[in-house]
């Protein structure tokens, strides 16, 4: 019995290290040939950081957080509507911390289904025989000492939280298919236009998933709480990419009527307009005719007017007074030394009227 019980653990001990040796191959054949082509694939995901536009104290407010979360190395969480410039922060984030020279990697998880989310997020490996090998990197792979943005993460199902907390808790990941873990260095910056705390509180959203990515965690303001900021955007839209005998101006009442505007789609709302207004202005100047229809109309604030005399009724004086002392002796409790201390009387008037409302005897009130 001992030793078929050995030979399997040869057997198995033998399997694990070929496997690991197929690996070890694998990855240098892609080392290889990434020399061979004169780059490496992280090459591919580097970027630069650009200009935020936003001279509004919030936005300030925001840039000073977000240089300061640049030198920490937690994960970072951005909140806010869709269209408010979330996926600019995370980049700023990136390009002024350590790992700036390293791949900068989106994933967007409204773009798959869950199988799709899983082996686009952790990899795939496929094996058709013993030597026929086939591995498609996750995200996770090619951020390695880079930063992932994983945009709309309320989008993965438990799951996939679950294998990404086990990713952020111990470093290490597995691809569909794989038996032998990977490891990687990562920064996670996500972001969300949902309300985690809510899912959270729904069980849709794991906990420690949430305490994880949410140390530390900034709100981007959307574009009507910049109104000293729209003006800069416009231009910015409207100029952008082209030449100085190109460029052209707004009329003081577009940039008005932008200031007006809510912008439910916010950045990419207001990009959207002044293209388009762009593209209608036959001269150098946006007027107010070349914006969209629903840009120019203002909201239509119904005011409901209220009639003051609609619940009037005829009532008396003395009815008035009845009603308030009644009203004044239930909220005490019947406390009369209360009540009419509350009302400003003596106990004895007190009694008086209440002796005329019929409430109490005469004896009551000839025994006070």
């Amino acid at each position: 019995i001992k030793r078929p019980l050995a030979n399997m653990k040869l057997y198995l001990s033998a399997k694990y290290l070929n496997e690991i040796l197929l690996k070890k191959i694998e990855e240098k054949e892609r080392e290889l040939d990434e020399r061979k082509h004169g780059m490496r694939i992280s090459d591919s995901f580097k970027v630069t950081e650009k200009e935020i536009i936003g001279k509004c104290e919030l936005m300030q407010n925001l840039l000073k957080m977000a240089d300061k979360a640049s030198l920490s190395e937690s994960s970072v969480l951005l909140t806010g509507e869709a269209g408010t410039g979330k996926e600019i922060i995370a980049k700023r984030i990136h390009c002024r911390s350590r790992r700036k020279n390293g791949p900068f990697v989106v994933f967007d998880c409204s773009s798959y289904n869950e199988h799709e989310m899983e082996a686009e997020l952790f990899g795939v490996t496929s094996n058709d025989s013993f030597t026929h090998r086939h591995d498609k990197l996750g995200m996770l792979e090619l951020a390695n000492e880079g930063t992932l943005l994983i945009k709309k993460i309320s989008k993965l199902s438990l799951t996939i939280q679950a294998k990404l907390i086990n990713f952020i808790n111990e470093g290490i990941a597995q691809r569909v298919g794989e038996k032998i873990p990977y490891r990687s260095d990562v920064r996670l910056i996500v972001s969300s236009s949902d309300d985690l705390t809510q899912l959270s509180e729904q069980g849709l959203f794991r906990n420690d998933l949430f305490y994880s990515i949410g140390r530390i965690n900034f709100s981007v303001p959307a574009v009507r709480d910049r109104k000293d900021d729209i003006e800069l955007f416009a231009y910015h839209f409207l100029n952008k990419d082209k030449k100085n005998e190109e460029m052209k101006s707004l009329s003081p009442c577009v940039i008005s009527v932008l200031k007006e505007y809510k912008w439910p789609g916010n950045l990419r709302e207001l990009q959207n307009v002044i293209e388009r207004a762009y593209i209608l202005a036959e001269g150098m100047i946006v007027d107010k005719n070349h914006l969209s229809d629903h840009i120019c109309k203002k909201e239509e604030v119904k005011e409901e007017k209220v009639d003051k005399f609609l619940n009037f009724k005829e009532v008396t004086l003395e009815d008035l007074e009845k009603a308030h002392i009644c009203n004044t002796l239930e909220f005490l409790g019947g406390n009369k030394t209360k009540t009419a201390k509350l009302l400003g009387i003596t106990v004895k008037t007190l009694y008086n009227k209440l002796h005329s409302y019929g409430m109490i005897g005469e004896e009551k009130e000839l025994c006070y």
